[in-house]
């Protein structure tokens, strides 16, 4: 997770006049976001009673999150976002 949050954050989208707005941006979403996995897995935990639910939820919510971030850095298909925004596949 955090070695994909870095290479998003000085990506291609970290350049140019909204650079900086996007580097906050991001920052701010993933304090949020790692607010949210560490809120709902202590719930998801509490309501299966043990750890490990707690523990299998954080992994869950970890992995899916990595999997946007890599998504992000990868690029969107032609047509998936405004032109600009984010590299296109090839």
């Amino acid at each position: 997770l955090n070695e994909m949050y870095v290479k998003v954050k000085t990506g291609p989208a970290s350049k140019g006049k909204t650079g900086a707005a996007f580097k906050k941006n991001l920052t701010a979403a993933e304090v949020t976001w790692i607010a949210f996995r560490n809120t709902d897995s202590e719930v998801y935990g509490l309501s299966g009673g043990s750890d490990a639910f707690k523990l299998k939820k954080m992994i869950e919510l970890t992995n899916n999150r990595t999997k946007q971030l890599k998504e992000w850095d990868d690029g969107a298909q032609e047509g998936d976002t405004c032109s600009g925004s984010i590299p296109f596949k090839g």
